[in-house]
């Protein structure tokens, strides 16, 4: 017992870090692997708010996500699938791949700028308001 601080037992010594080692197997999947990216950037919406979303997509094939961000009545599905019909298009276009085939590896969505602005709040004082953007990115493959 005693100050957290003080003690044998700090936060930083709990924390351990693993490191998995690259084997043969990685490497030759890899190779056979094809993935294809989109990208949007800048959109006027919380990272947060779109996260979800992105998250159940993630693993589908891309009839499926497809389908999901159409009938999806949120902002944020209309700009991811944005983005998944422009990374569709770069497999069809750029690489030749089969529609088919596809499956989303990975939707991630990030932070980008916030427009700073200020609201006047009583007494002669104001509170800040953070406008939040966001940057897309949907990452298919050709395998599950």
């Amino acid at each position: 017992p005693g100050n957290f601080f003080e003690g044998s037992t700090g936060f930083w010594e709990l924390v351990t870090y693993t490191v998995r080692p690259l084997c043969i197997a990685d490497k030759i999947e890899s190779e056979n692997t094809m993935e294809v990216s989109a990208t949007t950037k800048y959109i006027k919406m919380s990272p947060t708010k779109a996260r979800d979303l992105a998250n159940k997509i993630k693993g589908l094939p891309v009839a499926d996500a497809l389908r999901i961000t159409d009938f999806n009545a949120r902002k944020a599905a209309l700009h991811i699938g944005k983005t998944l019909k422009s990374a569709i298009a770069n497999a069809e276009n750029n690489e030749g791949l089969a529609v088919d085939s596809l499956y989303v590896k990975n939707a991630i969505v990030d932070g980008g700028p916030m427009q700073k602005r200020f609201r006047p709040r009583a007494r002669g004082m104001a509170s800040p308001i953070q406008k939040k953007t966001s940057h897309v990115t949907v990452i298919l493959t050709d395998n599950a």
